[in-house]
C-alpha cells in the first residue's frame, strides 16, 4: 500500500506559522499566502510527515492496537509492508488502516496483495474513490525490489548498456540500480563497492578513464551483472503451519571474543551494543562456524559472480549442517587475531599500599609522589614545590587514592548482572529516567520525567511522552537506593 502524504494538513492555530510572500514577476505587488498542508522540500518536511504518522498510531493504540502497531513498525517513508494470517485478518487490517487514516488526511492506495481474495472487497468499496487496485500481472518496485505478487518472489532489474568508455560516473549509475537494501545479492554488489572504493583513493575524477586493471575487473562484472535478474527469491521462507522456528545468527570471531568479555574491559560504542546481546542471550547460545560453512563469509570474501551465486546452496539455505537432527559446535575459536576495541586497562599494584602502618603516612608519601611529578612537568626552576606537603597538595593526594581503590576494588563488583532477569514495573507518569545515548558511558545520560504513557497490545510502557520532548530508548532510574 502507498500513504499520500501530499495531503496532510496543518491544523488551523498553527498554519500562520506558514505564511509566505510571493509574486510573479517584480514588477507586480507582493501577494500574501498562507499554508494550509506541510511544504514539501523544507529541512523538515520529511520528519513532520514521518513523526505525524507516528502520532496517529499513538492517539489510537487504545482503540486499534493491532492497526496502531502496524503504522508504528510497518511504514517505511510512504511505502506500508505488512501482512496477516488468515485472510480475514488481513481483509481487517486493510479496513482499520484506512478507517484511522483518512480523517488526519492520510490516504491509503495502490493496494497490492500475493492474494486476490484480500483485496476483491476493497475494490468494490465506492466510498474510497482514491484507490487503486494494481492488478495481477504488474510488477510491484518495492524499496528498490520488483516484486511479483503472483508468484510471491523479489527478483532485481538491472539494465545495463555497452560502452566502450568506462568511467566513475557509468560504474555509480550502473551500481544505484540495484538498491539492494535486504542485502540479498551483497556477494556480488561488494566487488563493485571495493572498485568505487579504490577510485576515490586513486583520485579518479568522475568522467576520466579508469586504470585498465580496474576497467578488466569492471568489464567482468559488467558481462555478467544482467544476470542478477535471473535470480528470483521468494518472499515468504516459512512453511504452512511450523512447529518451531529456529533463528541462527553467524556472529565474526571478534564478536564471540567480545561477549566472552564484561561490557567495562571495551570501549563505551561496543561496550552498550555487547551488553544488550548479553541481555538477551546466554554465552552458551553462541558457537563458532568455520569460514567456510559461513554465509556471511561470502560477502567478505567478495568474489561471488552472479552466476554462482544463483547456485549458491550456502547462501540460499545456509550451511548443510543445519539440516541434521543434532548440530554440533567447535567448542573453542582458533584465532590468533588481536581483539579491538579494548579498553586501554592500566594495572596497578597495589600491595605498597599493605607496607605502611597508618593511612596519613600513606596520604604523605602520596602528596610527595605526585609533588615530584609536578615539579618534573615544570619548566621554571622558581615555581617548584618544596617544604612540608600543604593542605592543597594532601588533599589531592586523598583524591587520587580513593580513584585508585575505587577502580580497582570497587567497580568490578557493580558488573553483576542479576539485576537484567528481574522483571521491573511499568512505567508510570512521573517516573524519572534514563535517556539511553549509546554512545556515551552511562554516567553522562541525561534524566528526564515522564508526563505520559502508551502501553502496547500487551500493556508493557514502550512509548512516552517527556517534558524533554524527546524520543529515545529509556532506562529506569533507581532511587531511593540504600547504601
Amino acid at each position: 500500500m502507498f500513504l499520500d502524504f501530499m495531503s496532510e494538513r496543518v491544523m488551523v492555530k498553527e498554519q500562520d506559522l506558514q505564511r509566505i510572500l510571493f509574486r510573479f514577476n517584480p514588477s507586480d505587488e507582493l501577494s500574501h499566502h498562507q499554508l494550509n498542508t506541510v511544504t514539501y522540500g523544507t529541512s523538515s518536511a520529511s520528519f513532520l510527515a514521518i513523526r505525524s504518522l507516528r502520532q496517529v498510531a499513538i492517539d489510537n493504540v487504545t482503540t486499534h492496537p493491532q492497526a496502531s502497531n502496524v503504522i508504528q513498525s510497518s511504514f517505511y517513508v510512504d511505502d506500508l509492508l505488512s501482512g496477516s494470517d488468515p485472510i480475514e485478518h488481513a481483509k481487517e487490517q486493510i479496513f482499520d488502516l484506512i478507517k484511522i487514516l483518512q480523517p488526519y488526511g492520510f490516504n491509503l492506495r495502490k493496494f497490492v496483495a500475493n492474494d486476490n481474495q484480500i483485496l476483491r472487497d476493497v475494490s468494490i468499496d465506492k466510498s474510497y474513490s482514491n484507490q487503486k487496485i494494481i492488478s495481477d500481472d504488474e510488477t510491484i518496485k518495492t524499496l528498490g525490489l520488483t516484486w511479483n505478487s503472483v508468484q510471491d518472489t523479489f527478483r532485481y532489474s538491472v539494465n545495463v548498456t555497452p560502452s566502450s568508455r568506462v568511467a566513475k560516473r557509468t560504474i555509480l549509475s550502473i551500481t544505484t540500480q540495484i538498491f539492494d537494501l535486504l542485502g540479498l545479492v551483497g556477494p556480488c554488489i561488494i566487488r563493485v563497492k571495493l572498485i568505487l572504493r579504490e577510485l576515490w583513493q586513486l583520485g579518479v575524477d568522475w568522467d576520466e578513464g579508469i586504470p585498465m586493471e580496474l576497467h578488466r575487473v569492471w568489464a567482468q562484472f559488467a558481462d555478467q551483472i544482467s544476470l542478477i535478474n535471473d535470480i528470483h527469491i521468494p518472499r515468504y521462507i516459512s512453511c504452512p503451519n511450523p512447529v518451531t522456528i529456529e533463528l541462527h545468527c553467524f556472529n565474526s570471531t571478534i564478536v564471540l571474543s567480545w561477549m566472552a568479555l564484561q561490557p567495562n574491559q571495551l570501549q563505551t560504542f561496543v561496550a552498550n551494543r555487547v551488553s544488550e546481546i548479553q541481555q538477551f542471550s546466554r554465552s552458551d547460545q553462541w558457537h563458532h562456524v568455520s569460514s567456510e560453512n559461513k554465509p556471511a563469509d561470502i560477502i567478505s570474501r567478495g568474489a561471488s559472480a552472479p552466476q554462482n551465486l544463483k547456485s549458491s546452496l550456502l547462501w540460499w539455505h545456509g550451511p548443510a549442517f543445519l539440516m541434521q537432527d543434532k548440530i554440533s559446535f567447535n567448542q573453542g575459536i582458533d584465532s590468533n587475531e588481536q581483539i579491538p576495541d579494548l579498553k586501554k586497562i592500566i594495572s596497578y599494584d597495589l600491595s605498597l599500599i599493605d607496607k605502611f602502618s597508618s593511612f596519613s603516612r600513606l596520604q604523605r608519601v602520596t602528596a610527595y609522589c605526585l609533588r615530584f611529578i609536578t615539579n618534573l612537568k615544570s619548566k621554571d626552576p622558581n615555581t617548584r614545590l618544596l617544604g612540608t606537603p600543604s593542605r592543597q597538595e594532601m588533599s589531592n593526594s586523598l583524591i587520587v587514592l580513593c580513584k585508585l581503590i575505587w577502580s580497582t576494588q570497587y567497580i568490578s563488583t557493580l558488573q553483576e548482572r542479576s539485576k537484567w532477569n528481574k522483571q521491573f514495573p511499568n512505567l508510570t507518569v512521573g517516573s524519572i529516567v534514563l535517556i539511553k545515548d549509546e554512545n556515551s558511558a552511562p554516567l553522562t545520560w541525561k534524566t528526564g520525567s515522564i508526563t505520559e504513557v502508551n502501553p502496547g497490545s500487551d500493556g508493557v510502557v514502550r512509548v512516552v511522552s517527556m517534558i524533554l520532548r524527546m524520543w529515545a530508548e529509556l532506562i529506569t532510574l533507581l532511587v531511593n537506593v540504600r547504601w
